[in-house]
Protein backbone atom coordinates (compact mmCIF):
# COMPACT_ATOMS: atom_id res chain seq x y z
CA UNK A 1 0.00 0.00 0.00
CA UNK A 2 2.73 2.12 0.70
CA UNK A 3 4.15 1.62 -2.26
CA UNK A 4 1.36 2.57 -4.40
CA UNK A 5 0.82 5.77 -2.48
CA UNK A 6 4.57 6.65 -2.99
CA UNK A 7 4.30 6.25 -7.12
CA UNK A 8 0.94 7.56 -7.25
CA UNK A 9 2.51 10.77 -5.18
CA UNK A 10 5.53 11.00 -7.63
CA UNK A 11 3.66 10.93 -11.05
CA UNK A 12 1.08 12.84 -9.93
CA UNK A 13 3.37 15.61 -8.40
CA UNK A 14 5.97 15.36 -11.13
CA UNK A 15 3.15 16.03 -14.22
CA UNK A 16 2.41 18.89 -12.16
CA UNK A 17 5.68 20.16 -12.18
CA UNK A 18 6.65 19.44 -15.69
CA UNK A 19 3.19 21.51 -16.66
CA UNK A 20 4.30 24.48 -14.15
CA UNK A 21 7.60 24.33 -16.23
CA UNK A 22 6.26 24.40 -19.59
CA UNK A 23 4.03 27.20 -17.98
CA UNK A 24 6.73 29.02 -17.13
CA UNK A 25 8.23 28.75 -20.65
CA UNK A 26 4.83 30.11 -22.03
CA UNK A 27 5.25 33.19 -19.60
CA UNK A 28 9.03 33.89 -20.37
CA UNK A 29 8.47 33.66 -23.94
CA UNK A 30 5.71 36.24 -23.88
CA UNK A 31 7.14 38.41 -21.47
CA UNK A 32 10.52 38.39 -23.72
CA UNK A 33 7.95 39.62 -26.82
CA UNK A 34 6.30 42.33 -24.64
CA UNK A 35 9.46 43.69 -23.67
CA UNK A 36 11.04 43.52 -27.12
CA UNK A 37 8.21 46.06 -28.16
CA UNK A 38 9.39 48.71 -25.72
CA UNK A 39 11.56 50.75 -28.77
CA UNK A 40 13.00 53.85 -28.32
CA UNK A 41 11.37 57.03 -30.04
CA UNK A 42 15.03 58.37 -30.91
CA UNK A 43 15.92 54.54 -32.68
CA UNK A 44 12.49 54.59 -34.63
CA UNK A 45 12.79 58.62 -35.41
CA UNK A 46 16.43 58.00 -36.86
CA UNK A 47 15.17 56.44 -40.43
CA UNK A 48 17.68 53.79 -40.20
CA UNK A 49 16.15 50.68 -39.50
CA UNK A 50 19.85 48.96 -38.65
CA UNK A 51 19.78 51.20 -35.01
CA UNK A 52 16.31 50.42 -33.69
CA UNK A 53 16.77 49.80 -30.28
CA UNK A 54 14.88 48.52 -27.14
CA UNK A 55 14.37 50.90 -24.25
CA UNK A 56 16.11 48.91 -21.21
CA UNK A 57 14.31 51.00 -18.33
CA UNK A 58 10.77 50.24 -20.12
CA UNK A 59 11.93 46.79 -21.20
CA UNK A 60 12.50 45.34 -18.17
CA UNK A 61 8.88 47.30 -16.41
CA UNK A 62 7.06 45.49 -19.46
CA UNK A 63 8.27 42.41 -18.60
CA UNK A 64 8.05 42.02 -14.91
CA UNK A 65 4.36 43.54 -15.17
CA UNK A 66 3.67 40.78 -17.18
CA UNK A 67 5.78 38.27 -15.12
CA UNK A 68 3.34 39.59 -12.29
CA UNK A 69 0.22 39.36 -14.16
CA UNK A 70 0.96 35.62 -15.40
CA UNK A 71 1.46 35.12 -11.13
CA UNK A 72 5.33 34.41 -11.82
CA UNK A 73 8.42 35.82 -10.86
CA UNK A 74 11.79 36.34 -12.58
CA UNK A 75 14.25 38.23 -14.38
CA UNK A 76 14.23 40.97 -17.40
CA UNK A 77 18.04 41.40 -18.76
CA UNK A 78 18.16 43.24 -22.16
CA UNK A 79 21.24 42.41 -23.46
CA UNK A 80 24.43 45.00 -24.51
CA UNK A 81 23.83 46.50 -27.50
CA UNK A 82 19.94 46.68 -26.51
CA UNK A 83 18.46 44.46 -29.07
CA UNK A 84 17.58 41.39 -27.55
CA UNK A 85 15.64 40.29 -24.02
CA UNK A 86 15.62 37.73 -21.84
CA UNK A 87 13.13 36.49 -19.50
CA UNK A 88 13.75 33.94 -17.31
CA UNK A 89 10.32 32.70 -15.32
CA UNK A 90 9.41 30.72 -12.58
CA UNK A 91 5.69 29.80 -12.38
CA UNK A 92 4.71 28.42 -8.66
CA UNK A 93 4.07 24.85 -7.92
CA UNK A 94 3.96 23.49 -4.85
CA UNK A 95 4.17 19.41 -3.97
CA UNK A 96 1.00 17.66 -2.89
CA UNK A 97 1.24 14.37 -2.09
CA UNK A 98 5.46 14.51 -2.11
CA UNK A 99 5.16 17.45 0.66
CA UNK A 100 4.51 14.33 2.97
CA UNK A 101 8.45 13.20 2.09
CA UNK A 102 9.56 16.99 2.58
CA UNK A 103 9.83 18.09 -0.69
CA UNK A 104 7.83 21.71 -1.03
CA UNK A 105 8.32 23.58 -4.23
CA UNK A 106 8.79 21.33 -7.44
CA UNK A 107 9.12 24.85 -9.60
CA UNK A 108 11.88 25.22 -12.44
CA UNK A 109 12.70 28.18 -14.06
CA UNK A 110 12.54 28.47 -17.56
CA UNK A 111 14.37 30.85 -20.06
CA UNK A 112 12.88 32.79 -23.19
CA UNK A 113 14.73 35.27 -25.73
CA UNK A 114 13.43 38.23 -28.02
CA UNK A 115 15.34 39.30 -30.19
CA UNK A 116 14.20 42.79 -32.13
CA UNK A 117 14.61 42.36 -35.82
CA UNK A 118 13.43 44.16 -39.14
CA UNK A 119 13.01 43.38 -42.64
CA UNK A 120 12.19 39.77 -43.48
CA UNK A 121 14.08 36.21 -43.41
CA UNK A 122 16.60 36.38 -46.32
CA UNK A 123 16.80 40.04 -46.93
CA UNK A 124 20.46 39.99 -45.91
CA UNK A 125 19.64 42.95 -43.43
CA UNK A 126 17.24 45.14 -45.73
CA UNK A 127 14.69 47.12 -44.41
CA UNK A 128 11.06 45.99 -45.36
CA UNK A 129 10.40 48.82 -47.19
CA UNK A 130 13.10 50.34 -49.61
CA UNK A 131 11.19 52.82 -51.68
CA UNK A 132 8.50 55.43 -50.72
CA UNK A 133 5.49 54.52 -49.52
CA UNK A 134 2.49 53.79 -50.81
CA UNK A 135 0.16 57.50 -50.58
CA UNK A 136 -3.34 56.72 -49.41
CA UNK A 137 -6.02 57.58 -51.87
CA UNK A 138 -8.58 60.26 -51.25
CA UNK A 139 -12.20 59.32 -50.38
CA UNK A 140 -14.32 59.77 -53.68
CA UNK A 141 -15.77 63.52 -54.29
CA UNK A 142 -12.48 64.69 -52.05
CA UNK A 143 -10.27 67.81 -53.46
CA UNK A 144 -7.03 67.27 -53.86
Amino acid sequence: MALAFLLTAFFVDISRSLQAHGDSLEVASQAARAAADQVTQESLRSGDPAQVRIDPAAARTAGQDWLTQAGATGQVDVEAGNTVVTVTARVPCRATLLAVLGYGDLSRPATASATLLYGTPGSDGQPIATGALPRASAPAGARS
